[in-house]
């Protein structure tokens, strides 16, 4: 489903004729150096790995078949965790790493697996859950491959656009364990169990999740999901950015980041997502 972003101070219309993914600078690493760093001497060995280069944003392809994007947050010098952000219908990959990289204030990995052709030209949707979790998997064994010295262990965090969202569940089910933060962006406007969804997403090994909503129909299937959440256990946080129709932009992307913060804030510090806080605080004041 097509729909408008704002990447910093650029207004990206939501069009299919007009969008397209623009080159931002490179993001700055938003963490101060600790305090030991900052206090040794000169002649101290930094140990720490070099820091990542190259463009923020470029496709993932091999001889395999493998198609996807990913961006990645230069300058980082210590592991930083990956999001797998997942397109819509009629949507495209690059504009969800460039939507999802905006809104974590460019402090993960985020990589972005690619669909099927959809109807609108040089767009892509979804025909299944398990395409979603066979194509990430690839991508993501891609990103390690290359950047071995900056990626964190642990499970991914999952965020879904719209269609992306409206599978989240099941790809989670496809593949247990392999998420466990989930963000559910302007999902509901295809039918969903949300009793389904929460057990779902628990079964899959969500520890926590959140949903984003702008529209009317993605606000009542997060009611619902509010208390089908509560049966299962799972912590849900619901983001509602007014009644502005089905857009992930700019007012989005500052609703999420605080919300994608609590998501992981209990996570330990090897997970790679200590500094999300300033990076988004960073980012939404611009």
């Amino acid at each position: 489903m097509l729909r408008r972003f704002l990447l910093s101070s650029i207004l990206i219309l939501a069009a299919c004729a007009d969008r397209r993914t623009v080159e931002l600078p490179p993001p700055v690493d938003p963490r101060p150096a600790s305090s030991a760093s900052a206090s040794a001497p000169a002649e101290t060995k930094d140990e720490r790995p070099p820091p990542v280069e190259g463009p923020w944003i470029s496709e993932l392809a091999d001889p395999n078949g493998l198609r996807a994007w990913v961006a990645v947050p230069v300058g980082a010098r210590d592991r930083r965790p990956i999001v797998v952000g997942v397109h819509g219908a009629g949507d495209r990959p690059d504009w969800s790493c460039s939507e999802w990289m905006t809104t974590l204030g460019a402090h993960a990995f985020v990589v972005c697996p690619i669909g099927v052709p959809a109807q609108w030209k040089d767009t892509w949707s979804w025909s299944s859950a398990e395409m979603i979790a066979s194509r990430s998997e690839k991508a993501v064994a891609a990103v390690k491959a290359r950047f071995p010295d900056h990626v964190a262990e642990g499970p991914l965090a999952y965020g879904g656009w719209s269609q992306g969202g409206t599978l989240a569940s099941q790809v989670l089910l496809a593949r247990p364990g392999m998420f466990d933060r989930v963000v559910m962006v302007e999902v509901g406007h295809t039918p969903l169990d949300a009793n389904a969804v929460a057990a779902g997403l628990v079964k899959g090994g969500a520890a926590r999740a959140v949903v984003a909503c702008s529209s009317i129909k993605c606000r009542g299937f997060a009611k619902e999901l509010e208390g089908a959440a509560k049966r299962v256990k799972l912590p849900l946080r619901t983001v509602d950015v007014g009644l502005r129709g089905h857009w992930f932009d700019e007012p989005m992307f500052r609703a999420i980041g605080p919300a994608f913060v609590w998501s992981v804030e209990d996570t330990d510090e090897a997970r790679g997502w200590r500094g999300l806080d300033a990076a988004v605080k960073e980012r939404n004041r611009t």
